[in-house]
């Protein structure tokens, strides 16, 4: 809770790695006919969980623009939301930086999905996996659970600590109601983390600074 402002421990939520955390967090929030933006490109889970549980899945397409330096970079426009969500969006989906271009938004259009994401009411989930990778940590956007209310961050060691053997992952959220019902499906899937395994990533965060340096370096 203490990597994320004004968040308390009730507001996070340990799975075993970030896979389970997907899949409890749509069994959760989704119902057959919601609709669901998700990008295109993404890690399939993200996508493909809402669409096996009936979902309207809409696709969000990364495109190669000019980036006003003589080079290229990935783009997802958030113009395009409002066409991609309809009237009946239940939840937008972001993955930043993104697997596999590397891309990240501006703070200016993370900010226009927030903002859009809050005039729908949708929920906003963002993949978090690769941030505190950054190439320059000054373009670091902030948590999605810091700047929006109904905003879930996803997390796992695999990435940023490298430490994917722990297979730990979390959801952080203001939405503890939302949380109190993935604890429920949570229930009938894997019960709990492996306890080891949490000793270990208690350990890794307190250094999580230390092993992010060592992994940005390589």
């Amino acid at each position: 809770a203490d990597l994320y402002d004004g968040m308390g421990e009730d507001g996070v939520f340990v799975h075993a790695g970030a896979e389970e955390a997907i899949l409890n967090l749509c069994l959760a929030a989704l119902s057959p006919g919601d609709r669901v933006v998700a990008p295109l490109p993404c890690y399939q889970s993200l996508a493909e969980i809402p669409r096996s549980l009936g979902c309207d899945v809409r696709s969000w397409p990364y495109r190669e623009v000019q980036d006003g330096a003589g080079g290229t970079r990935w783009f997802l426009d958030p113009d395009e939301l409002p066409a991609l969500a309809g009237d009946r969006v239940r939840l937008i989906v972001l993955n930043q930086p993104h697997n596999p271009t590397g891309a990240l938004m501006t703070r200016a259009e993370f900010d226009a999905v927030v903002a859009f994401a809050r005039r729908t009411g949708a929920l906003l989930l963002v993949d978090e996996v690769y941030r505190r990778l950054e190439l320059d940590p000054a373009d670091r956007l902030p948590s999605v659970c810091e700047a929006y209310e109904n905003g879930v961050a996803l997390d796992v060691l695999s990435k940023h600590a490298g430490l994917a053997g722990l297979r730990i992952g979390w959801l952080a959220t203001r939405r503890v109601d939302l949380l109190d019902a993935v604890a429920v499906i949570k229930d009938y899937n894997s019960i709990c983390a492996s306890g080891p395994s949490e000793v270990l990533a208690e350990v890794a965060v307190r250094h999580l600074d230390r092993l992010v340096a060592r992994n940005r370096s390589i």
